[in-house]
């Protein structure tokens, strides 16, 4: 970017993610799909999803009113490898800044943007860059790649906690907590009455988001009087084992696992427990991680004790507890904390600073 330019009314933005929703893969990463749309309203986004791992040349596409590019990257193949890293580089000085969206893209970055390079902004959404131990012990082992955090002029996470944990890493001194974008399209409803507790879970059927424990706690809630059902949202590599587990416990009228679906239709399972609480549902959540930075004892359960039987008795509680408080309640708990347009306007915030220090003229500073 050359000296004293001018910022646009809406800076040209090129978000790179690695995670990003496909025909073949439409529930993927909404987190990110939702931030892109935020960032949208004030900036043009272009989105360069790096398909890590596969091969191909360059697709563009429309997705959801954004203008996407879809490259394949392979590192197996190194001349293509290489091909698709110039590729990236040269796209990237199109923009006035370049915004990365979760760790692995931050790294295919790290790589690509050598030399001169617009402002660039990382945005960290992964867990495993906070706790290296609930992935695998191979990430373990190379979690010292978390030093390519130091590159990014900016960063941001979606939590309190993620944030601490990646200030070792910033070489700026400059991060925010920008959270995630929760923001149901619905009007609140009343929780429906009954005998059965209806409890849903959101998340992949991978091993550290534990579909099979939550089997277990199904049954053990039974087991001790407490009568519920739960739906799963989501699907994954342990689909096989969770269908078969239900069998196993008996539950295949009391247990649904969904499979994949729409990033907007989670809120129809009233999922994940900032969409939950947005839309009036309380949550049961250990007590760590950053849902601690909006779940209290106002619209949820906190737990230290995150065994089966742990489980079990803090959604017993949840149900006590909450028994006689409205949907209307506990989202007058979170309102107001994650729209998409107060997360669009911290991250232009952001963007007008580094584009200001660059030499960039705003305009309500330009001559008349």
């Amino acid at each position: 970017m050359s000296e004293n330019v001018t910022i646009s009314d809406r800076p040209r933005v090129l978000v790179i993610a690695t995670w990003y929703p496909s025909g073949e893969r439409p529930a993927v990463a909404p987190f990110v799909v939702r931030h892109v749309e935020a960032i949208g309203r004030g900036s043009d986004v272009t989105v360069l999803h790096v398909r890590l791992g596969a091969s191909g040349g360059t697709l563009t596409e429309n997705y959801r009113g954004q203008r996407l590019v879809r490259l394949g990257l392979n590192p197996r193949r190194p001349f293509a490898a290489l091909r698709a890293l110039r590729r990236i580089r040269r796209m990237a000085r199109e923009f006035d800044l370049v915004h990365t969206m979760a760790f692995s893209a931050g790294l295919v970055a790290r790589v690509a943007l050598i030399g001169r390079r617009p402002p660039w902004v990382h945005s960290e959404h992964w867990s495993g860059v906070s706790r290296p131990e609930s992935v695998s012990r191979a990430w373990q082992r190379l979690s010292g790649m978390r030093r390519i955090l130091r590159a990014p002029d900016w960063l941001t996470a979606v939590s309190s906690s993620l944030a601490a944990s990646m200030q070792p890493w910033s070489r700026t001194g400059r991060l925010s907590i920008v959270p995630c974008v929760v923001e149901s399209p619905d009007p609140v409803v009343a929780a429906p009455h009954g005998d059965t507790a209806r409890l849903v879970a959101v998340g992949g059927l991978v091993e550290g988001k534990q579909p099979l424990v939550a089997v277990q706690i199904v049954r053990w809630l039974i087991d001790h009087g407490t009568p519920v059902t739960m739906t799963w949202v989501g699907d994954g590599p342990l689909r096989s084992a969770v269908d078969a587990a239900i069998r196993e416990a008996g539950l295949v009228g009391e247990m649904t696992v969904t499979g994949a679906i729409e990033p907007q239709a989670v809120f129809d399972h009233l999922a994940a427990a900032a969409e939950a609480l947005t839309c009036g549902r309380p949550v049961v959540l250990p007590e760590v991680g950053g849902f601690t930075d909006y779940a209290d004892e106002t619209n949820a359960v906190l737990l230290q004790d995150v065994s089966v039987e742990g489980f079990g008795r803090g959604i017993q509680a949840a149900i006590e507890r909450f028994r006689d408080v409205s949907a209307a309640q506990i989202v007058e708990t979170v309102r107001g904390r994650f729209t998409a347009d107060q997360i669009g306007a911290a991250f232009e915030e952001i963007y007008r600073t580094l584009l200001v220090e660059r030499g960039a003229v705003p305009p309500h500073e330009r001559e008349r």
